[in-house]
C-alpha cells in the first residue's frame, strides 16, 4: 500500500474548502427546488457573459500540487468564469434561494462559497504572479434576479488558512490511508461461506472475479435456487475491498433488500467484519408529514450537524457494522436527528451499500459521486430486468391540463401566476385543436416553457419574501412553479432520446417520453468501476445490453442452467389455445377448459398468470373446478391482501388456484417452496398494449438498425412470462408443472428468450401428443421422484451401463438423481473439478465412438484442454459416473460396482 508520501492526492478546489466537519442545519430549500435549476442558470448567466466581453473565459481551469510535510496534494477545478485582460477578474456563479439569507451568511464569515472563490484567486496569483480580483454573483433560483458580492483577499492571512488546510487534510488522508488497509486486510477474510457449491456457482465466482478485476460489465441470467446473490456479493467485495471500494447492491424493491443483507450476515458469519448499509428513500425515512427538509419547519434538520458532532454519532454508530433502517429510525428519535441525512452521512465507512434503484437512476443523486480518492465502487443491480423501464418511467414526464385546472382558483390572489396559468391553458388548446382525439408527436416551443417557468419562479420568490406560506409544499404557487421545473427539465434533456407528444384522446396531455434509457444510464455507470446485472430473465443479450447502457466493448454475458433436477418439473407448450386481443372472447372457454382439466390430473394449489386483468376475469369468470378455492388478484391489490393471499397458499388445506397478472406483485419476487404451488398457467406472452408511445418505442429501435417489433413488444413481453413461470420450482425437491398456453410461444423470437434448459435442440420437444397422459405419468412416476440430490448419475438415457447403473440403484433402494448430460450440460468448471479428481484418466472414453471420430490420440491434455472438449462433445466421457456433492465417486459400471453404497451408514 504506498503512503500519502509516495502519491499525488488530487483535490477539488470545492471538497478542498468544505468543511471537514460540518456544523449548523440541513438547508435545501421548499420540497428541494433549489436543486434542479443550477446548472441551467450557470449555464445561462456563462452564455450573456461570453456576448457581452470577448475576454471571457468560463469554465476557467486552475490547479497546482503542493507538496506539505512530504504529502502531495494537487488542489484544483474550474472557475465559472475569468475576465483575461489588462485587468484580471474572476467570478463564481452561485443560485439561491434567498439572496438576502445567504448574504447574511457570507458577510464577516469564512463561508464555503467565500473559500472557494479565495482558492482560485491564489491558485491564479501562484501561477501568474497577479492578484486578480475576485466577485460572487447571486443568482435567485426562482426569479434569476441577481446580486454581485465583493470578495476581499488578504495573500498572507489567505495563505495561513490554506496551510493550516493542508495540515487539515493530510490528517485526513492518513486516516483514509489506515482505512484502505483495514480493508485490504479484510479482504482475505472475505471466503465463500458454506462447505461446497451448487452446481454453476463455482463458476460464476470464478466469473464475477474476473469481470471485477477488468472492471468490466456483466451480464448474468441464472434460475432461482443457484445463489447467484452469494456467488456475485463474494468475489466482488473480495475485489472491493482489495482496492478500497464499496460494492453497492441495488433492488426494484424495498423488500428484496432483506435477501442481500441475509447473504451479507453469512459472510460475516465466518469471521469477516464487513460493515453494511441499507437505506431507503427521503419519503420513506422521513419522520415529519412532509418532506421539508428546512431547519424553520423541521426539528429533525434544525442543528443536525452541531447535534451529531455533540454525540459523536459516526463513532457511536459505525460499532453496529449493520445498519439498517430500524437503526437509523431509533437514533433518530434518541438524538432528534434526520435518519435520512444520518444514512447517507454514514455510507463512506461502510463495504456493502443496498439500496433502491434511485440511486442509481435519479439525476440529482449525489450518495455515490466520485471525490477525492479517484475510486469508482462496483455495482450488482438485482432483478435487472427491471431496470430499463424504471429509468424510463423516472426521466419520462408529462403534463395534463387537468392539474393546471385543479390550481385555477387558487391562485386567483396571485396576478402573476394567474398568467403564467393562463397562457399554458391557451397553448393546450391550441394544440387540442390541431390534434384533436389523437396523439401525435410534436415540435415545442421551449421558450414558452422557459418563459413561464421564469416568471413562476418569479411569483415563487414574491410569496417567499412574504414568509407567511414559507413552509408549504402544497401552496398552488409552489405546486405550479414544481411542474414546471419538472416539465423544463425534461424537455432539455439531452441524454435520453425523448419525444414530445400530445395526448388529445382523452384529457389534453402533454408527455415528454424517455425512448432509450441506456443512453442515459450509460452516462450513470461511468460513475462507477464493475456492473454486475443480474436476473431470471435477461435474455436477448443484445437486447438487455443495448437498453441497460452496458458498453459493448466492456461487457461479458453468462447464462446458467438451473440446479434443480429436470425430473422435477414438467413444461409443456400448449399451441392448441392462444391469447390474441383479438380473439380472446372466442378462446376464453378453450383455456378455461385447458386449466380444468389439467389441474383434474393433480389437486394441489396453481397460479394461473395472464396479460392483463380483464382477460383474467373473463376466463376466472368460465372456470369450474370443483374441490377448488378460486382467488383473484385486483388491480391496486394493497401490500397486505397480497400478503394474505400468499398465506392461504401455506395453510394445509391446498387446492386453490390463483388468477393473477404477468408483470405483477404475484409474478415477481415471490417464493413458493415446498408443495405450495403444484404447478403454474402462463397464457400467452405478455406483451406490452399497443399503444401510440410504445409505436414510438419500435420506431426508434427499427431506426436503430434492430427488430423494433421484438425490441418493443416481444421481449419485454416474454420477460414477464418467464419470471411468471419462476414462481413454480423454487427448491431442489419441489416438484411442479409449467403450462404456457399459447402457439407463439413456439416462434423463434419468442423460444429465445426463454431460459437454455427449457429444451433440448428445438422448442417443439415442449408441446405434447398427449397432455393429460404425460401429466399422469409425471405425477404418478415414482422414477421420476427425486428426494436426494446428494448422490447423482451422469450420463445419457438410452446407454445401456447407465441404464444398468439406475437399475442397480433401484433394486437396492439407493436414491440418485439422474443428469442428462445433453439436456443438463456440465459447466467447464464442473468437467474441470471431474477430470482433476480423475487420477486414473478413465473420465475420458479412449475406445468410443466419438473419441475415434474426433481423431484424437493418447497424448496427455491438460485438464482445461479435455473441458473445452466435453463441453462441445459431453458424450466423450464414459459413462455413467456416480458423483456426490461434486466428488467424483465412480466412472462406469460392472456388477456390484456399487456395493459400497449398501455399507455406508
Amino acid at each position: 500500500m504506498d503512503s500519502p508520501q509516495s502519491v499525488i492526492t488530487r483535490i477539488s478546489v470545492r471538497e478542498f474548502v468544505a468543511p471537514l466537519t460540518r456544523h449548523g442545519d440541513i438547508q435545501q430549500g421548499v420540497g428541494g427546488l433549489a436543486l434542479v435549476r443550477g446548472q441551467e442558470i450557470h449555464q445561462r448567466v456563462q452564455a450573456r457573459h461570453q456576448k457581452r466581453d470577448k475576454n471571457y473565459q468560463s469554465e476557467f481551469s486552475l490547479k497546482r500540487c503542493f507538496v506539505h510535510k512530504d504529502c502531495h496534494i494537487e488542489v484544483g477545478g474550474r472557475v465559472d468564469g475569468a475576465w483575461i485582460g489588462d485587468a484580471v477578474r474572476i467570478e463564481e456563479i452561485k443560485s439561491t434561494t434567498s439572496i438576502p439569507r445567504l448574504l447574511a451568511e457570507l458577510d464577516g464569515h469564512q463561508h464555503p462559497y467565500v473559500l472557494q472563490l479565495q482558492t482560485y484567486v491564489y491558485l491564479y496569483s501562484l501561477e501568474h504572479g497577479v492578484v486578480p480580483d475576485c466577485h460572487l454573483l447571486l443568482v435567485s433560483s426562482y426569479d434569476e434576479s441577481e446580486k454581485q458580492f465583493t470578495v476581499p483577499f488578504d495573500l498572507a492571512q489567505f495563505e495561513s488558512w490554506f496551510i493550516q488546510r493542508l495540515d487539515a487534510w493530510r490528517d485526513k488522508l492518513q486516516l483514509e490511508q489506515e482505512r484502505a488497509q483495514e480493508r485490504a486486510r479484510m479482504a482475505d477474510e472475505v471466503v465463500f461461506p458454506f462447505d461446497t457449491y451448487r452446481r454453476g456457482q463455482k463458476e460464476l465466482v470464478d466469473t464475477v472475479a474476473d469481470v471485477a478485476s477488468k472492471q468490466g460489465h456483466l451480464l448474468i441470467q441464472a434460475p432461482t435456487g443457484m445463489g447467484k446473490t452469494m456467488a456475485t456479493l463474494v468475489p466482488l467485495l473480495r475485489d472491493a475491498l482489495a482496492n478500497n471500494r464499496r460494492v453497492i447492491y441495488v433492488t426494484p424493491k424495498n423488500s428484496q433488500h432483506r435477501i442481500a443483507l441475509d447473504a451479507a450476515n453469512h459472510i460475516r458469519a465466518t469471521g469477516c467484519d464487513l460493515r453494511v448499509a441499507t437505506i431507503r428513500s427521503k419519503e420513506k425515512s422521513c419522520f415529519k408529514d412532509e418532506v421539508i427538509c428546512d431547519p424553520g419547519f423541521c426539528e429533525f434538520a434544525r442543528g443536525y450537524y452541531d447535534k451529531c458532532s455533540a454525540v459523536d454519532i459516526v463513532k457511536q454508530v459505525i460499532q453496529d457494522r449493520v445498519l439498517t433502517s430500524e437503526r437509523y429510525d431509533e437514533l433518530g428519535r434518541r438524538h432528534e436527528l434526520c435518519p435520512y441525512e444520518l444514512s447517507l452521512d454514514l455510507l463512506s465507512h461502510v463495504d456493502l451499500v443496498i439500496c433502491d434503484y434511485n440511486y442509481l437512476i435519479s439525476p440529482s443523486g449525489t450518495a455515490f459521486t466520485e471525490d477525492h480518492r479517484n475510486i469508482r465502487d462496483h455495482v450488482i443491480i438485482d432483478e435487472a430486468h427491471n431496470l430499463a423501464d424504471r429509468a424510463r418511467e423516472q426521466l419520462s414526464s408529462s403534463l395534463c391540463v387537468d392539474q393546471l385546472l385543479e390550481l385555477r382558483d387558487q391562485l386567483k390572489s396571485d396576478p402573476r401566476s394567474s398568467t403564467v396559468l393562463n397562457r399554458l391553458c391557451s397553448w393546450f388548446r391550441e394544440m387540442s385543436d390541431q390534434v384533436g382525439a389523437n396523439i401525435r408527436e410534436i415540435d415545442i416551443d421551449h421558450s414558452l416553457i422557459g418563459s413561464c417557468t421564469g416568471e413562476s419562479g418569479r411569483a415563487v420568490a414574491d410569496l417567499l419574501s412574504r414568509g407567511a406560506e414559507q413552509w408549504n409544499p402544497h401552496h398552488a404557487t409552489i405546486q405550479l412553479y414544481r411542474i414546471l421545473v419538472d416539465l423544463s427539465s425534461a424537455l432539455t434533456r439531452k441524454e435520453s432520446m425523448d419525444v414530445i407528444l400530445f395526448d388529445g384522446r382523452t384529457t389534453p396531455t402533454l408527455k415528454v417520453m424517455c425512448l432509450d434509457p441506456g443512453r442515459y444510464l450509460k452516462q450513470r455507470f461511468r460513475k462507477f468501476s464493475a456492473i454486475i446485472a443480474m436476473s431470471a430473465t435477461l435474455k436477448p443479450f443484445e437486447f438487455y445490453g443495448d437498453i441497460l447502457g452496458m458498453e459493448q466493448k466492456k461487457m461479458m454475458a453468462r447464462e446458467f442452467s438451473s440446479v434443480f433436477p429436470v425430473a422435477n418439473r414438467k413444461i409443456m407448450i400448449v399451441p392448441q389455445v392462444n391469447s390474441l386481443y383479438r380473439e380472446r372472447q372466442q378462446q376464453a372457454p378453450r383455456i378455461a377448459e385447458l386449466i380444468e382439466r389439467v389441474i383434474a390430473v393433480q389437486m394441489g394449489n396453481y397460479f394461473v398468470f395472464f396479460p392483463s386483468f380483464a382477460f383474467l376475469d373473463q376466463v376466472a369468470d368460465l372456470c369450474k373446478a370443483p374441490g377448488f378455492k378460486i382467488l383473484k388478484q385486483r388491480q391496486g391489490m394493497d401490500q397486505v391482501s397480497i400478503q394474505r393471499l400468499c398465506a392461504r397458499l401455506k395453510k394445509k388445506r391446498k387446492n386453490h388456484i390463483v388468477f393473477a397478472v404477468q408483470g405483477g406483485s404475484l409474478a415477481e419476487g415471490l417464493d413458493f417452496p415446498g408443495d405450495q404451488v403444484s404447478g403454474a398457467f402462463v397464457i400467452g406472452p405478455g406483451l406490452p398494449a399497443f399503444t401510440a408511445e410504445r409505436e414510438k418505442l419500435r420506431q426508434y429501435f427499427d431506426k436503430k438498425g434492430k427488430d423494433g417489433f421484438a425490441f418493443a413488444y416481444i421481449y419485454p413481453g416474454m420477460a414477464r412470462a418467464v419470471q411468471a413461470a419462476g414462481r413454480v420450482i423454487r427448491t431442489e425437491t419441489d416438484r411442479g408443472i409449467l403450462i404456457c398456453a399459447d402457439r407463439r410461444f413456439l416462434d423463434a423470437k419468442y423460444a429465445e428468450v426463454m431460459p437454455a434448459d427449457w429444451y433440448d435442440k428445438s422448442v417443439n420437444e415442449c408441446v405434447s401428443r398427449s397432455i393429460l397422459d404425460d401429466l399422469k405419468d409425471f405425477w404418478s412416476n415414482p422414477d421420476k421422484e427425486v428426494i436426494s440430490v446428494g448422490l447423482v448419475v451422469l450420463g445419457i438415457p438410452n446407454c445401456d451401463r447407465v441404464r444398468a447403473a439406475r437399475k442397480w440403484l433401484n433394486q437396492n433402494l439407493v436414491k440418485a438423481a439422474f443428469r442428462d448430460i445433453r439436456k443438463q450440460p456440465l459447466t467447464e468448471t464442473e468437467w474441470t473439478d471431474l477430470l482433476e479428481q480423475d487420477q486414473a484418466g478413465l473420465l475420458i472414453n479412449r475406445r468410443g465412438p466419438v473419441f475415434r471420430k474426433l481423431g484424437l490420440t493418447d497424448e496427455i491434455l491438460d485438464s482445461k484442454a479435455w473441458a473445452a472438449l466435453l463441453m462441445e462433445h459431453p458424450t466423450l466421457m464414459k459413462r455413467p459416473v456416480l458423483v456426490e456433492g461434486g466428488d467424483l465417486k465412480e466412472i462406469g459400471f460392472k456388477g456390484d460396482q456399487y456395493a459400497w453404497l449398501l455399507a455406508a451408514p
